[in-house]
């Protein structure tokens, strides 16, 4: 009697999306004119979708958010990557938008540790993916929409 190893966890799943054919062929076309495949821009628009009208809006102050937004920008324009600091308390609202992006492919090596100079204060860095990479200037609008909600205002950072 063999024993079968236990199934593994993957990191992705496959998903059976009911989509008509012209739409399928549309999503194709859109994501060949701005130099993303198929799933990466399916990945995208799910997120943004899930960022900007997802069940859990943000509600923290817009500034971190916006901040966070130029750091990723910086990092995408250098090829570099992100690396910043929060209070403690600014941070734990940021925390889960940026986890989310890590989980979803957008960010990766993310390291986050109390500063030892600072109290109260939070250190962070990561770099963004392949995916991420191609994705952000996407993404960076959806951002800037949940910053712009949670504030109530227009036009709180130019778009690139």
């Amino acid at each position: 009697m063999t024993l079968t190893p236990p199934k593994q966890h993957r990191e992705i799943e496959n998903v059976l999306l009911r989509v008509p054919s012209k739409l399928r062929g549309l999503v194709s076309e859109q994501a060949s004119d701005i130099g993303l495949s198929q799933n990466a821009f399916m990945t995208n628009s799910i997120l943004f979708g899930v960022l900007v009208y997802g069940e859990r809006p943000y509600v923290g102050d817009p500034e971190n958010l916006l901040f966070l937004v130029r750091e990723i920008d910086r990092a995408h324009k250098e090829l570099d990557g992100a690396v910043g600091g929060f209070h403690s308390q600014d941070w734990a609202e940021i925390e889960p938008l940026v986890k989310t992006l890590e989980q979803c492919d957008v960010l990766a090596n993310l390291k986050v540790r109390p500063d030892t100079a600072a109290s109260n204060t939070t250190v962070f860095s990561f770099t963004l993916t392949k995916n991420g990479r191609a994705s952000w200037p996407r993404l960076r609008n959806a951002l800037i929409m949940m910053a712009e909600r949670a504030d109530g205002k227009e036009e709180l950072l130019p778009m690139a």
